[in-house]
């Protein structure tokens, strides 16, 4: 049985001993940016890896000494197949060129969860997006936002200026 982890900085840690030794198995194009879930199951034949992770961002100042924040390299899901010797990213909501004031950017997955009554269905939470679902490990995505709503919660989630305003949803939420 393998076991998964990963973390701010370090990447993804895969075992296959019961934790006794871990093996870095990040590939290049999830190198550097945070890990905030991974979720791993068996479908079939296929050892399914998912990763969320979180996007990366550059600061900077502009000519007049304001900071400026801007996506380095967006977040999304990372699917293997193959127990995590490789990866395929899906970028479920494109970071836009300023990701705004919130902790995390646009595009982020900040959670990955697997239904435990079925080993296909997945849901993800991701920045500016909403909640996600899979039913088919992570293959393909589609938005599941209708009817949930974020205008009781006493917070400002889509960054308007103004805490349970009536344009308050899923979609657009800096905050799942």
């Amino acid at each position: 049985s393998n076991f998964y982890t990963g973390g701010q900085s370090v990447g993804l840690m895969r075992s296959t001993n019961g934790g006794t030794t871990w093996d870095l198995v990040t590939p290049p194009d999830m190198a550097g940016l945070p890990v905030s879930s991974v979720v791993a199951t068996r479908v079939g034949t296929q050892d399914i890896v998912v990763v969320g992770t979180i996007a990366n961002t550059e600061t900077s100042r502009d000519a007049a000494g304001a900071i400026q924040q801007r996506a380095a390299r967006g977040g999304g899901i990372f699917r293997s197949v193959d127990g995590g010797e490789t990866f395929t990213k899906v970028e479920l909501v494109a970071p836009p060129a300023e990701p705004g004031d919130y902790q995390f950017p646009v595009g982020s997955v900040t959670d990955v969860v697997l239904d435990p009554g079925h080993p296909s269905r997945m849901y993800a939470g991701v920045i500016g997006g909403g909640v996600y679902q899979s039913d088919n490990a992570g293959q393909t995505w589609v938005p599941i936002n209708t009817g949930l709503g974020t205008q009781a919660d006493g917070a400002d989630n889509d960054g308007v200026g103004g805490a349970d305003t009536a344009s308050e949803s899923a979609v657009g939420a800096a905050r799942i």
